[in-house]
């Protein structure tokens, strides 16, 4: 079994990894943070508490040293694992539906946290594809059941129910391996008005460069949940914005440390939303992005 890598905070590799520590050093002055991050997308999902738990290094100088944990990364969880240190999460789609959580408002044990979708957002996926490219009749939705909340059905289920308004057929695409990625663009390209949507799980992230490159190769429009799909090229992404999710974790995470028990901690869901298109790559599918939702967009890649 793989390892997950190990990292300082000064050497995490994206900023969104980056982000709690600083947050939480403004928070909290005086005390004096040393968290490892530990990183592995080939950890599977019922190891991530237990992977998690391992603790970050908390001292000051008046009162030694004591220990916390600042975050689980991904979804899943292994029911009759039950952490014995505090554990704030984010980038956690289904919490309740995952285990992590016994409800939203009163979570219970020893772990709360921040969701970064809920269900209804995939119907928002679904209209924006429609009004960025309204030729689109067949939509193939890409997950894998493996690590997807609720095995996929999470977001498939408000997306079959927003589909037949929009005159748009879904087509269910669970993938598991790298070659089934290409497939799906192999078999929606056979038909004429094929795109894909990209629902969000540590899988479809992990191969957000792929998923990206076969839809351009196939000429799919693609809609994508991270900005970070559309910065490498990928039509159009909305989401929340993870780096407020990790900057809000911070602030659970001190009143934590200052007595407050996770268990009082309701989950919260995001508040900012990141809109993305990338217009160079609208060009190339030969599409014409409304200007009302240029205007609204939060970023535009030319």
């Amino acid at each position: 079994m793989c390892e997950p890598e190990i990292w300082s905070a000064r050497r995490a590799p994206v900023p969104t990894i980056r982000e709690p520590h600083s947050a939480f050093r403004a928070l909290s002055r005086g005390v004096r943070l040393v968290c490892p991050f530990r990183i592995s997308s080939s950890v599977p999902p019922c190891r991530t508490l237990a992977l998690s738990s391992a603790p970050c290094r908390l001292g000051s100088d008046k009162s030694g040293a004591r220990d916390s944990t600042l975050a689980a990364w991904s979804s899943g969880l292994d029911l009759s694992y039950r952490p014995t240190i505090p554990i704030v999460f984010t980038v956690v789609s289904d919490p309740v539906g995952t285990g992590f959580v016994k409800s939203w408002g009163r979570p219970g044990g020893n772990v709360t946290g921040l969701a970064n979708f809920e269900p209804s957002i995939a119907g928002k996926w679904l209209e924006l594809f429609k009004a960025v490219a309204p030729k689109v009749t067949r939509v193939a939705i890409l997950f894998n059941p493996e690590t997807a909340p609720a095995r996929g059905s999470y977001f498939t289920n408000p997306l079959d129910r927003t589909a037949p308004p929009l005159g748009i057929e879904l087509v269910q695409a669970p993938v598991q391996h790298d070659s089934g990625v290409e497939d799906v663009g192999a078999k929606l390209v056979r038909e004429p008005g094929g795109g894909i949507i990209a629902t969000p799980d540590v899988f479809t992230l992990a191969r957000r460069e792929q998923i990206v490159a076969m839809a351009a190769r196939y000429g799919l429009p693609g809609a994508y949940p991270y900005s970070y799909f559309s910065k490498i090229g990928g039509l159009i992404s909305y989401g929340a914005d993870t780096l407020d999710l990790h900057r809000r974790a911070a602030s659970y995470v001190d009143r934590i440390l200052r007595g407050t028990k996770p268990a009082d901690l309701p989950v919260q869901q995001p508040i900012k939303f990141e809109l993305v298109i990338n217009l160079k790559t609208a060009r190339a599918l030969g599409l014409e992005i409304p200007p009302t939702l240029l205007a609204s967009a939060d970023e535009i890649i030319e």
